[in-house]
């Protein structure tokens, strides 16, 4: 097993965005930062915090994990101790091959717009790129629209 460290940059969103993770090969998900909202008083989070993420060193050689943003999905689904956020989530592929996170029941989760959003382009509708990555650096936008704003964090 190898530690995957996730370090919360900033954000620059106007939702309370949640970050989360998965692997495509064995269809489990979590999540990792469950409120990225880092102004005001009702602060999700803020700049340095960390969270670990275990996984087989061979998943991530092969590109297996990934990352996905709930756009709003800490005001979606809350964010308290019954929230399906802090329940099991897993991951799979619709029949068209876009991604989709489930939770205990096996309800698809949605974002602000509907959709959640993937690293992978693939697995987005209409194969759209939200990502821009840097060595060691991610950030990701939390809506279909070249302006949007989103989350930077270091991987």
């Amino acid at each position: 097993m190898a530690t995957l460290q996730i370090t919360f940059v900033s954000e620059s969103a106007g939702y309370d965005n949640v970050l989360g993770w998965y692997n495509s090969r064995t269809g489990e998900a979590g999540i990792i930062f469950i409120n990225t909202n880092d102004d005001g008083p009702n602060a999700g989070i803020s700049a340095g915090t960390t969270a670990s993420l275990q996984a087989d060193q061979a998943d991530i050689d092969a590109g297996y994990i990934g990352f996905f943003v709930i756009p709003n999905g800490a005001d979606i689904y809350g964010t308290g101790e019954n929230s399906v956020l802090n329940g099991p989530l897993t991951f799979d592929t619709k029949p068209n091959g876009d991604g989709q996170i489930l939770d205990a029941d096996g309800k698809k989760l949605r974002g602000e717009q509907g959709e959640i959003i993937f690293t992978d382009p693939e697995l987005n509708k209409h194969d759209t790129d939200y990502t821009s990555a840097h060595p060691g650096r991610q950030k990701h936008r939390d809506l279909d629209s070249d302006d949007a704003d989103g989350i930077t964090g270091r991987i």
